[in-house]
């Protein structure tokens, strides 16, 4: 049910911006909007499926199920703050380490499924806690930015790419080895040891 709200949300985060963007928004308002509040909710809760089936185990628990939920809220706020003016640098780092906090909680999650897992799990799981990885140090530049704001220009850009590149495409590149074959209809022996190597 939670993927198909995301899902849902994500189609109307997606256009709603698309109209913001006609009215003039603020760019940095509507990449927030549509990466926090659409976009990463939505992988979370997709990666939250996938990994019970990567390490044969049981569905997320609570606090991790929350996860894309409070990340959607995070967006909202992030988006607001931008959007208004209102909001200082300060206020954005504190929403960052809270979604620091809450993406720290889910890697753990990971690693302790990975190693309760009866006999290997399957090595699209590392993908996906590299991509969180990658997240988390993205987040922690937001409160850097505050800290320096001579190199306010130089982190941005860091920090947009670790989420664009390492968070979404590293989720993105694990999910299609692993899904292509079943939209394909046939096997793909070799995606388990291209994932290990990769």
């Amino acid at each position: 049910m939670l993927l198909i709200y995301l899902s849902l949300s994500a189609v109307v985060i997606l256009f709603s911006t698309l109209v913001l963007q006609r009215w003039g928004e603020a760019p940095v308002a509507i990449a927030h909007l549509l990466f926090v509040g659409g976009v990463a909710p939505l992988i979370f809760a997709a990666i939250a499926h996938f990994v019970p089936v990567l390490t044969r185990g049981r569905q997320a628990h609570g606090s991790v199920r929350w996860t894309p939920l409070l990340l959607q809220l995070a967006g909202v706020t992030a988006f607001l703050g931008f959007s208004t003016g209102s909001a200082s640098l300060t206020t954005f780092a504190l929403v960052a380490v809270g979604v620091l906090l809450v993406a720290l909680n889910f890697a753990a999650w990971l690693l302790v499924r990975a190693r309760n897992t009866l006999g290997s799990p399957h090595p699209c799981w590392l993908w996906y806690l590299a991509a969180v990885v990658l997240l988390c140090l993205g987040l922690t530049l937001v409160p850097a930015m505050v800290w320096w704001p001579g190199l306010r220009h130089e982190l941005r850009l860091v920090h947009l790419h670790l989420n664009i590149l390492g968070f979404i495409g590293l989720t993105a590149l694990g999910t299609l080895q692993v899904l292509l074959p079943t939209a394909l209809g046939e096997p793909d022996s070799g995606a388990a040891a291209r994932l290990r190597r990769g």
